[in-house]
């Protein structure tokens, strides 16, 4: 694959990569003494999280640097096949924790956008990491990795299959959906109630429940949905820190709140056609005892 420098490629790659895949938002730090945890700026795509035994992850992983530093001698089908297929340049299989198993919903000129922008963000330092995984993933993450299998982009006229594709690759079925033993729960897909330790909130965060159930989205119109979403793409939402103890989440409001409103209406519609599940969500659960629900906490 050899990507045009076009500047219509490259600015369908920015609203991609910044409102909906999350490439940057993931592979850069995160300053979370501010809603949402904003990119901290000019350290877009430096290397982002750290994953370890610290925060129940078993081995040693981060979100590597995606700038030309570290992607310069990578051609652009090995940045294409490492986000949707999961193996990069050297052969490695990547750990899932990238999402690569949604972004394998991609299609070729979407795929081809993302790999645009990418190339165009600016070099930053490449710090020395070394990844461990431990016994048996070190193994098991070897046979996740499959062929892209290049689909059809869908036609944004056809409202449910393109809220589909954007939910898919904006892997909302990741965070909200119930874990068991650090295993998805297939049966309450979209259900909520993963549990996130967010950095300076005490206590638990939980995700929302996104089925169309009373508990979940069933109350919500078309129109308090987008309305809900756009109201974090105000820059007066990351204008001051946040007060100490304070209610934080590690939703990215502010990356999904540039979605286009006929996109965000897309994805509501898509989200209406999923199973009804009941779960109350308590959003926050402090150490005092005190909790938030969805209908107080965003």
């Amino acid at each position: 694959m050899d990507v045009a420098d076009a500047p219509e490629l490259i600015g369908r790659g920015d609203y991609l990569v910044n409102h909906v895949v999350g490439c940057v938002l993931c592979h850069s730090p995160r300053d979370w003494t501010y809603f949402s945890g904003p990119v901290k700026p000019g350290e877009e795509g430096a290397g982002g999280a750290i994953y370890d035994e610290s925060n129940g992850f078993p081995g040693h992983l981060r979100a590597g640097n995606i700038t030309p530093e570290a992607l310069g001698e990578w051609s652009d089908g090995e940045v294409a096949h490492s986000i949707v297929a999961g193996v990069n340049a050297s052969g490695d299989s990547l750990f899932p924790v990238m999402p690569y198993p949604y972004f394998r919903s991609l299609c070729r000129e979407d795929l081809q956008a993302i790999v645009a922008y990418i190339r165009g963000l600016s070099g930053k330092p490449v710090s020395a990491h070394q990844r461990r995984l431990n016994f048996p993933l070190n193994m098991i993450v070897n046979f996740i990795p499959k062929p892209w299998e290049n689909p059809q982009c869908p036609d944004a006229s056809n409202e449910l299959a393109y809220g589909k594709y954007l939910v898919d690759l904006s892997f909302c079925a990741s965070c909200h959906t119930p874990r068991d033993g650090g295993h998805m729960d297939k049966d309450r897909l979209f259900a909520g109630g993963r549990e996130f330790s967010v950095p300076g909130v005490d206590g638990v965060v939980r995700s929302s429940n996104l089925t169309s159930h009373e508990t979940g989205l069933g109350a919500w119109s078309r129109q308090r949905f987008v309305r809900h979403f756009k109201a974090f793409d105000q820059a007066e939402f990351l204008a001051k820190p946040l007060p100490i103890g304070s209610f934080n989440s590690p939703m990215p409001w502010h990356s999904y709140g540039g979605l286009s409103e006929a996109d965000l209406g897309a994805i509501y519609a898509y989200l209406m056609t999923l199973q009804p599940i009941e779960n109350r969500v308590e959003v926050w659960s402090r150490p005092g005892g005190d909790v938030g629900t969805t209908g107080k906490k965003p």
